[in-house]
């Protein structure tokens, strides 16, 4: 697929079918690798297949692939609920576009489907590490997410773990659209 820009074209947001789990987890995971990576260096597999098979199974869970031109270029799980309100609220849980389509406009057309099929959801609530800048810029200026809370590491805690995720998810900023 060359470079294009899709803010016009046809994005299909389709629900996960159990023989595309496998390539849904494994773009994921190379999305999510490709970002750490190109703040940290080499490093660990920093998102485990267990972690979004756990997303994915939670009984309010929504797993969505983002197809274009018949090929999978993304994904989506979220998280959907009443609040005391009686509003639906969102959660997402994770969002990738695949490694090598990015900056195209895949990200934004798949999120204005997903305000088109759950027009319901008045808030939406996501996080995202701290030092991921290409998605703080997304989600804030291409999105209209607003940054909430910031979660970080004590400082006395920071260094001890050798876990590759607790590395990534060191500092995380939490962002919230409100949709009216």
């Amino acid at each position: 697929m060359g470079k294009r820009n899709l803010s016009e074209e046809g994005i299909q947001l389709l629900p996960l079918r159990e023989e595309d789990q496998e390539q849904f987890c494994s773009d994921m995971q190379e999305a999510f690798q490709k970002g750490g990576e190109d703040f940290f260096g080499p490093m660990e597999k920093i998102l485990s297949r267990s972690s979004i098979e756990k997303s994915m199974t939670r009984e309010t869970a929504v797993a969505l692939r983002a197809v274009l031109d018949g090929h999978m270029v993304g994904g989506l799980i979220l998280d959907l609920k009443m609040d005391y309100d009686y509003r639906y609220i969102g959660n997402v849980d994770f969002f990738y576009v695949k490694a090598g389509v990015e900056a195209q406009g895949i990200g934004q057309a798949i999120w204005k489907q997903v305000e088109i099929r759950y027009r319901e959801v008045k808030s939406w609530e996501l996080m995202t590490p701290c030092f991921e800048s290409r998605n703080i810029h997304f989600y804030v200026n291409k999105l209209g997410f607003h940054i909430i809370e910031y979660l970080h590491v004590p400082f006395s805690e920071m260094g001890r773990s050798q876990d590759p995720m607790d590395r990534y998810f060191e500092g995380m900023f939490r962002l919230r659209r409100e949709i009216n």
